[in-house]
Order: structure tokens, then sequence, then C-alpha cells
């Protein structure tokens, strides 16, 4: 592709455009536009997990990391050699684990603190998933399942092979296992070795879990329903969800984003009413959805194109279109809120508000890409840019999580800065309704808040290592149009803040 080419931009009302936005963990923006990667100073971040990058050669070998904003900088490199990678399961930010699958079909972790490569798995699994990066659930060639740990392998037999295996955070796990004509969901409870429940389901050709484990959606020929994997207990199929073509859920799992085969639209199914709650137009058709792990912008591949439509989540609005490829890494979503997609040999960095590259890696795609926010390397972090003492970042972090806490307690806006300008907020004007610790509250009053097609979305963000649950819309550009927006919602004391949530 040309070097020149321009990025096309969806021409949408300023007020629905989705700025980047910038964690509270990250606190740097990105790099301006630029033929070769930005380096500016990098300072270990004190008030949250440092926003970092991984790379490993594409066809397999030692994988190093990069602060965020200085792909070019290596504060990490492991001592194993990786295989060549298919797509990242988890990571564990407490062991310093990274769960990963190679491109045989192969599970393994790679360990940040050792820099060890081990491969859990020495044959191709049918299914592989993992909630903590330090446990992999998975089901081997003959239909067997699998829980693979450091300490060994555990393996279950089940009645008739199984197809798909979903973790669960209390250590259960649902397992499916059937075909076309008769299937059947099975809660295990490793490591004993015998089923505690059992639910029929119609057939499946499409699924997808929740991040945290508490709910498997289906499509099947019957429409979209989901399963709770705790109680077992299914929900009422919606039925004009059907032949459905690419699943994505967002981070905190209040929404499910549908693309149905030939459709020209995104279905977003609210998990509370268990029905379709907004119809995002699409250009064309889409064929893979891929969500923002910090849950702000929803990728999505256009069909037979390596190209990708931009959606804001917290808008519901299509704010743009960037050229990429589409593989098990890429595109995605950096810590940064840039996206980074891969054109021909390169990586680029977009802007989500110009939809223009601000920074470009060369031969990028040759690379394995990974973005991750993690503490483990602040030593080596304060090489590069200025030292961190210890007493500095315990003084910050007791700081930063005390009023945060807080806040997420007695369901408040968090304090954030504020902003009286009407225009001169780079990052927009965001209308934040509660911040918590238990994301059940956060879902709940998401639930309710709707303002025009604009839906409550739940941020999830790190805050000296402590998941945070925001309750936000926006962004808007000026503190008018938030404050407006704040009205219409109906909701006491929203509190209005400049820049990201």
């Amino acid at each position: 592709m040309p070097r020149g080419r321009i990025f096309s931009s969806v021409r949408v009302p300023l007020e629905t455009l989705v700025i980047a936005w910038v964690c509270a963990a990250c606190g740097r923006g990105e790099a301006t536009v630029s033929r070769k990667p930005a380096i500016a100073p990098v300072v270990a971040s004190l008030d949250g997990p440092d926003p970092l990058l991984l790379r490993a050669p594409h066809s397999g070998g030692v994988a190093r990391v990069s602060p965020f904003g200085d792909p070019d900088s290596t504060i990490w490199q492991s001592t194993g050699v990786l295989p060549p990678l298919s797509r990242i399961l988890a990571f564990d930010d407490d062991e310093g684990t990274i769960a990963f699958v190679d491109q045989r079909g192969r599970a393994g972790q790679l360990d940040l603190r050792s820099g060890s490569v081990t491969l859990s798995s020495r044959d191709r699994l049918l299914s592989a998933a993992s909630i903590s990066g330090s446990t992999i659930f998975g089901v081997g060639p003959g239909g067997s399942v699998l829980r693979m740990m450091a300490t060994g392998t555990w393996t279950f037999d089940p009645p008739r092979p199984a197809r798909l295996v979903f973790p669960e955070q209390d250590t259960s796990i649902l397992v499916v296992a059937g075909d076309s004509g008769a299937t059947v969901a099975w809660r295990i409870r490793p490591p004993i070795a015998s089923i505690t429940d059992s639910l029929r389901v119609p057939p499946i050709t499409r699924a997808v879990s929740t991040p945290m484990g508490d709910r498997v959606y289906f499509a099947s020929s019957t429409g979209l329903f989901a399963v709770d994997i705790r109680t077992l207990k299914i929900t009422k199929p919606i039925r004009s969800i059907r032949t459905v073509t690419a699943l994505a859920v967002t981070p905190s799992g209040d929404r499910v984003f549908v693309v149905a085969d030939s459709s020209r639209e995104i279905q977003v199914v609210d998990r509370y009413r268990n029905e379709i709650s907004v119809r995002i137009a699409l250009p064309g058709r889409g064929s893979e959805l891929r969500v923002d792990p910090l849950g702000r912008y929803l990728l999505v591949k256009i069909s037979g194109k390596d190209s990708v439509w931009i959606v804001g989540i917290g808008t519901n609005q299509l704010v743009g279109t960037v050229p990429s490829i589409w593989r098990g890494d890429i595109p995605f979503v950096a810590p940064g809120g840039s996206i980074v997609t891969g054109v021909g040999r390169d990586v680029w960095f977009i802007d989500p508000i110009t939809m223009r590259p601000s920074s470009e890696v060369q031969d990028g795609t040759s690379d394995f890409w990974f973005g991750f926010w993690w503490t483990g390397f602040r030593p080596q972090m304060a090489t590069v840019g200025q030292p961190v003492t210890a007493d500095t970042l315990r003084d910050s972090v007791a700081a930063d999580v005390a009023p945060t806490v807080a806040a997420a307690d007695t369901a408040r806006p968090s304090a954030l800065p504020a902003h009286d300008s009407q225009g001169g907020c780079s990052n927009g004007f965001w209308v934040q309704f509660a911040a918590y610790l238990v994301q059940q509250r956060a879902q709940s009053l998401a639930a309710r808040i709707h303002v025009g097609t604009a839906n409550a979305s739940i941020v999830v963000g790190l805050v000296g290592g402590v998941p945070i649950y925001r309750v936000d819309l926006g962004p808007y550009p000026t503190k008018d149009a938030a404050t407006q927006v704040a009205a219409a919602s109906g909701e006491p004391s929203p509190f209005i803040h400049c820049g990201p949530p």
C-alpha cells in the first residue's frame, strides 16, 4: 500500500466522535506524526501498572518487552524461545504469566519473571481457554478435558467427546459436547473427576464467554441464548438473531455484539434485558469482531478486505475506517488508546481522532504483538527514564487507591480532574455516574442509563493494581454538551470531567 494513502473517516456529528481515551494507569498520549516510532522519555507510571508492549518474532523466537510509546527500546527479553504464536489467551498479573496458543494449536505459557517458556500441551487442542493466565483449560484430540498448570495436567474423559470448554472464576468449567443432532453442556469442578450438573442445549454454531467467565453466549438455529455457568440456567433465545457470523462481549459482560450473515449492521444485546438494545449501521458486511480490553472501541473486520471499521462503544457510533490485516494479534487497541494496525510489512499506530498514523514501526508485522499493563518491570523501566524508588511507589499508590476505593464503595463518581473550558479539553468531556469495586453493581447501573442512542458503558481500569468499574458516557466536545447529557440521563449527581474516564 502507498505510504501516502489517506485514511477515511466517517462523517458524523462532532459530539459523537470517540476521542482517544487514555486510562488513568497510563498517563501518556500518543506520539506525533512520524515515519519512525516517536522516542520520548519513558517514566514508570506511579499511579497504576505500566503500559507495555510485548513483541516476539512471528515465526518464533525470543520475546522482548518495550514501554508503550517507545517500541524500539527493550526493558526485558525472554530466556526461552517462543514457538510461532497464534493468539494470547490471558495474562496473570500476579504470577506474571502469559498463556498462549501457538500456530500448531498447542497451549503454553511465558513466564515474565523467569523468562522461561513452557508448552503445556504436546498435541493440538480442539479448544483452549484461560481466565487467569496461570491455568489453561483445553479439549484434547480425543475429546478429553484438560486443566494445565505449572504443577501438572489434570485430565477428565467425559461420557462423550468434548468440543468446547469455558472456565469460570470459581474454578468450575462449562464443557460442551455433542453434534448437530444433540448437544449437552456439563459443569465440572476440577480436580473432581465427575459431572456436577448437565443441561441440554440447542445445536450451536458459535459461542463466546464473558471475560469474567460467568456466562457463555451461544448462537444456534433457534436464536442467541446464554448459559449461566454457576446456576446452569439458560436464557430465553432471542429468535431474531440467527446465522451468526461473529460474536464479541464487552470487558464487563454487560453487552454482546453480534454480526449476522449478510447483515450490514451490528446488533447490540443488553445482558439484563436479554434483547437487542441498539443496531449500529455498517457501510457493508463485517466478518469478525474484536473488543478493546478496556471497553473503548469495537474493531470490525470488513468482509473480503484488509480494512477495519472502528466503532465507539460508549456512543454506539461508527467513527472511522483504517486499513489493516486481520490475524490473532493485529489489529488491537494499544494501552494508550491508539489503534495498532498492520499495513504491508509495517505496523502503524493510528490516532482514533484523526484516523491517521501517529507513528510507524517498519517491518513490524514480522513480529507478534501483545499490549498489557504490569508493575513487574519497574526496576527496568527506571533505567529507561527517571529512577523510581520503592518509597515513592508505595506513597503514590496508597494516595491514589484510597480515594478511588472510597468512591467505589459509596457508588460516587471518582474524583478526576475537571476542566471549565468549553472547547479546550483535548480528550473530550465525559459524564461519569459511578465507580465501583464490584462489577455487578456497575452492571446494574449501566443497564438503566440510556440517552438517545447512547448507552452507558463500563470502563474497566486499574488503579494501583485494583480493578475499578466505571460507568460512563462520552466523550463530548464541550462541557455544555456533556451537561445536557447528564441532565437527560435522569441520574442523581453525575460527575462531568475533562479527559479519559
